[in-house]
């Protein structure tokens, strides 16, 4: 179960029935009197949050719940698998959201110690790579 603030961006329509991006290995949170689970990731431009622009991220057709998103920095000997909860006094999301963004062509990805990378899911790199798209946000944060 995910609690967001998404229903002022979002339509419901557009949250029916389509993969989206989420964080499932948080800490378990109140929010609003209700337990969430996770969070879903969407693409945002602009700071001001009444007039920010918000986007689901589009994920490709071949994944499925479950799969887990990286970059090429994380595949072979730098591959490990996620930790079952992030330890939320390492502060591991904290870390790395502010590098995570949509380029110039509505990619996303994460910008790491080696040059911004494209999102893709192990063993379907191919497939994947460059997929995960924003509709319309270009250079926009993600969170």
């Amino acid at each position: 179960q995910i609690i967001s603030g998404l229903v002022k961006h979002v339509p419901i329509e557009k949250m029916r029935n389509r993969k989206v991006i989420v964080v499932a290995n948080l800490k378990p949170a109140k929010l609003v009197g209700i337990m969430s689970e996770g969070m879903v990731l969407c693409a945002k431009f602009g700071a001001d949050k009444d007039t920010q622009k918000v986007e689901l991220i589009n994920v490709p057709d071949v994944c499925v719940p479950g799969d887990v998103i990286t970059t090429e920095d994380f595949l072979n000997e730098n591959w490990s698998e996620p930790d079952g909860q992030m330890n939320p006094k390492k502060k591991i999301f904290e870390k790395i959201q502010p590098d995570l963004a949509t380029d110039g062509n509505l990619v996303a990805g994460w910008k790491g110690e080696n040059g911004w990378k494209p999102f893709l899911v192990k063993g379907k790199e191919a497939e994947t790579k460059g997929k995960f798209v924003s509709d319309t946000i270009k250079n926009g944060g993600i969170s």
